[in-house]
């Protein structure tokens, strides 16, 4: 139902979040070899990456374009693998976390 959609993405994916967290602890509790756990309502989590993705190739190429870096965030762990990944083979560009904690950003810095 629409209502448990809304109620799970509310808040930027808060409760989702919390719910693959706890998912991810009960599965792999005690576990050798870790299974990837994804939780997600109606794609919201897929589009999210989907868009971050592009986010992050857009701001890629303006750095290479503007010689400038850009930085994107405040992001959550996974946000930032996000980035990285999607950046890793992006001629140009390197990409480096800086912050802390919560404040954690992801710089897109030009080569050279």
């Amino acid at each position: 139902s629409d209502v448990y959609h809304d109620a799970l993405v509310a808040e930027h994916m808060e409760l989702l979040d919390a719910i693959e967290h706890l998912v991810d602890k009960i599965v792999n509790f005690d576990q050798e070899e870790r299974k990837k756990i994804i939780v997600d309502a109606k794609g919201t989590k897929r589009q999210a990456d989907v868009d971050l993705t592009r986010t992050a190739t857009e701001l890629a190429e303006r750095a290479v374009a503007e010689s400038e870096t850009f930085k994107i965030g405040p992001l959550d762990p996974r946000s930032r693998r996000i980035v990285h990944l999607a950046l890793a083979d992006t001629a140009g560009v390197t990409t480096r976390s800086e912050g802390e904690g919560v404040f954690r950003r992801v710089c897109i810095i030009p080569k050279g």
